[in-house]
């Protein structure tokens, strides 16, 4: 209610090939540069067609900037370990007023263009890029499994964005395509506790839980 302005938001969702998912597991140095890549590279799909935003003459506070949050992963559906991040992410830009403008005038929101698949590849292919070169500069990777890694026909990395909440759904209550249930679905815990149950033995006492997939 307080941190999310009423615009438009897309859910993104990255995984990555197996081999770096171990040294994301303990590792913070990795996961936020991964977070950083990630970021970035959605920011510049989605503020590219506002204008300046991937032109480095274009001063900072010029550019328009996304605003998202995002949530570190660490288990899959199955309970299995499997590190990936969520990032709700606003779907546009905010441009900064003129600097001739009024001191508080407020920042003007540019929607994003529709993201197809084509677009959706090359942020992948730049994600990928960027991740495993710096994994390569962090010593993390050698340079062999760096260039190894690189010449994967199935990269292993995956990123997701089908799931966009509009305005019209956005704080409809109880509904599964509503910002609140996005967001709880992202905040949740490794497991679901209406998928435990308990088995009692004969005396009553418990023998066994139950987790249903």
């Amino acid at each position: 209610d307080h941190v999310i302005p009423p615009v438009p938001v897309r859910q993104w969702v990255i995984s990555v090939p197996k081999r770096l998912r171990g040294m994301l597991a303990d590792r913070p140095r990795a996961v936020a540069a991964l977070t950083k890549i990630f970021l970035d590279e959605i920011e510049r799909l989605l503020c590219g067609a506002a204008g300046g935003a991937s032109d480095p003459a274009t001063p900072a506070s010029a550019r328009p900037r996304l605003g998202g949050i995002s949530f570190l992963h660490r288990f899959g559906s199955a309970l299995n370990h499997h590190v990936h991040l969520h990032a709700c992410v606003t779907d546009g830009g905010f441009m900064p007023p003129a600097e001739q403008a009024v001191s508080d005038a407020p920042p003007a929101f540019l929607p994003a263009r529709p993201i197809t698949h084509v677009h959706l590849a090359a942020l992948t292919e730049r994600v990928r890029r960027r991740v495993i070169c710096w994994f390569r500069r962090s010593r993390l990777l050698d340079a062999a499994a760096a260039t190894d890694m690189l010449a994967w026909e199935n990269s292993g990395f995956s990123i997701d964005a089908s799931v966009r909440i509009t305005l019209i759904d956005r704080d409809v209550p109880s509904y599964f395509q509503s910002l609140e249930h996005l967001l709880r679905y992202c905040a949740r815990p490794p497991f679901a506790l209406e998928r435990l149950s308990v088995i009692r033995g004969p005396a009553g006492r418990i023998t066994q839980v139950r987790y249903v997939l």
